[in-house]
């Protein structure tokens, strides 16, 4: 957290390293839910998110990725999304993201 700014960096879909989700909407769910509870700490929600890169490890697995992603973030207003695919974008997982949340108290 920067003032009144809160970045998550490269956040992966795992728990404590107990529970390695399945699949790439339970892994997506839990990379949101990673980085709510961080954006919560910090005083914000995803309602204040303004920006959110997603890394996938293939292509195939976008549209998924954004069924889950509108289930957390709705389809009339979600924030700016970058999405880039590479073997290494999730260190071996199929997908990872970053975040930025905006000014100002949720």
């Amino acid at each position: 957290m920067n003032g009144t700014r809160v970045a998550c960096h490269h956040a992966v879909g795992v728990v404590r390293r107990s529970h390695d989700p399945k699949g790439i909407k339970e892994q997506t769910r839990q990379v949101i839910r990673n980085l709510q509870a961080v954006l919560e700490a910090g005083g914000r929600g995803l309602d204040r998110v303004v920006n959110v890169t997603v890394s996938l490890s293939d292509w195939k697995y976008f549209g998924e990725m954004n069924e889950v992603y509108a289930e957390f973030f709705g389809s009339d207003h979600p924030p700016v999304r970058s999405t880039v695919q590479g073997d290494r974008a999730s260190i071996g997982r199929q997908g990872a993201a970053d975040k930025r949340g905006a000014a100002g108290r949720s």
